[in-house]
């Protein structure tokens, strides 16, 4: 992390640095529309409610299409990273004024609110395997049925208006459906997975989760030791899973 912070330093300073003038161009732009709505006077303003009304209107009638799991809602490690860089930049500097080095708000960031939170499991090794090239590259040719299986049995909403995340339940449904359970792959069996690689504060599977235990679910349908993860999984993938996606 803190590698990847000084190689890309400046960029990221002046990222910020542009995000914050965007940020006081918005005022100003909105400051004079307020302006320019009281100088118009009632008729404005009516015009302005009716405006109002037409934006909760469609807020009101959300296509559903929106609350399901896309590419675009992904992001990678480097914007990952870059994301914890401006959430320290926003609560250490812009915020408490605590630091004016972003390096020492990051550093601040990660011991005192990541890594005291941070959970530690025993499957470390196998989601190295699982992020490797290799594995990554036989994930991201299937991602789009991947995601249209996640969207599929993602039925539990913690709020009104969140997306659709995966329980226990849809977990289950899910290998069901799809005919991959057995007396190897049981309810036991994919019960242990979900709770391996769903988040540990929430009772429920996001979809990189998800992606995640699906490597899983292939290591306990393709169990020889001897062939590499990719292998195991790309054959699942094309003798198990695909053709009963296909049937159904």
């Amino acid at each position: 992390i803190f590698f990847f912070f000084y190689t890309r330093k400046q960029e990221l300073l002046e990222q910020m640095e542009q995000a914050k003038l965007e940020r006081e161009r918005k005022r100003e732009e909105a400051a004079n529309n307020k302006e320019a709505a009281a100088a118009a006077g009632p008729a404005g303003k009516k015009k302005k409610k009716k405006k109002d009304g037409e934006a909760e209107e469609s807020i009101a009638e959300p296509d559903n299409e929106a609350y399901l799991f896309t590419d675009n809602w992904a992001i990678n490690g480097n914007e990952w990273v870059e994301a914890l860089v401006r959430i320290a930049h926003m609560k250490y500097i812009h915020s408490s004024r605590k630091y004016i080095d972003t390096s020492e708000a990051l550093s601040t960031l990660i011991t005192t609110d990541i890594l005291p939170r941070a959970c530690v499991n025993d499957s470390s090794d196998f989601k190295t395997q699982i992020w490797s090239a290799p594995v990554q590259a036989v994930l991201k040719e299937a991602r789009p049925k991947l995601t249209r299986l996640y969207n599929k049995f993602a039925t539990m909403r913690t709020a009104k208006g969140a997306k659709a995340v995966m329980s226990v339940n849809g977990f289950l449904d899910c290998w069901r459906e799809c005919n991959v359970t057995d007396m190897t792959l049981g309810t036991q069996e994919v019960s242990d997975i979900f709770d391996q690689f769903k988040d540990a504060s929430n009772p429920y599977m996001l979809y990189s989760d998800f992606e995640e235990a699906v490597v899983a679910v292939a290591v306990y349908k393709q169990p020889c030791p001897f062939l590499p993860l990719q292998s195991r999984l790309h054959t699942f993938f094309d003798v198990q899973l695909m053709p009963r996606l296909a049937a159904n």
